[in-house]
């Protein structure tokens, strides 16, 4: 698949949610504005339609690649700590600022409208306090464990 500008911003997004970065990147409104043409952000905005869609179709194309399988019976321990922590943890250290600000950007323009939005935005808020829990203390200490 490839984007092209006269697909609607929301469902770029919805079909791959790292067009969220490049979105933010040149100021495009995913959220509110979401429901419009790529097309009409791009000349609203004097941006270079070829780039963006570029940044867009790389990014999908990376996403679309399939990784090489790993058996993770194979690996050690050790090798699955570190698997663990650099490609799980680290995501969620990176992501989970992005998705709290989305949240409260989204509570904060439509809240009084959608009272339920408070509800999302105070489970988000407890699922991160848990994560980073586990990230902090919990996982460390299996690292000890495993290896005492």
């Amino acid at each position: 698949m490839t984007f092209n500008t006269k697909q609607n911003i929301g469902d770029i997004v919805s079909i791959m949610p790292k067009a969220s970065e490049i979105f933010k990147k040149y100021n495009i409104d995913f959220c509110c504005g979401g429901n419009r043409p790529l097309s009409i952000a791009i000349k609203e905005q004097k941006l270079d339609e070829e780039e963006i869609l570029s940044e867009l179709n790389e990014a999908y194309n990376k996403t679309k690649r399939i990784k090489e399988q790993i058996d993770f019976r194979k690996l050690t321990s050790s090798e699955l700590i570190d698997y663990i922590v650099n490609t799980h943890h680290s995501f969620t250290k990176k992501i989970m600022p992005n998705i709290n600000e989305l949240i409260t950007t989204i509570l904060k323009v439509h809240g009084l409208n959608h009272n339920y939005l408070f509800e999302v935005h105070k489970l988000f808020n407890n699922l991160r306090t848990e994560l980073e829990s586990h990230l902090i203390i919990l996982f460390p200490l299996m690292d000890v464990i495993l290896f005492v």
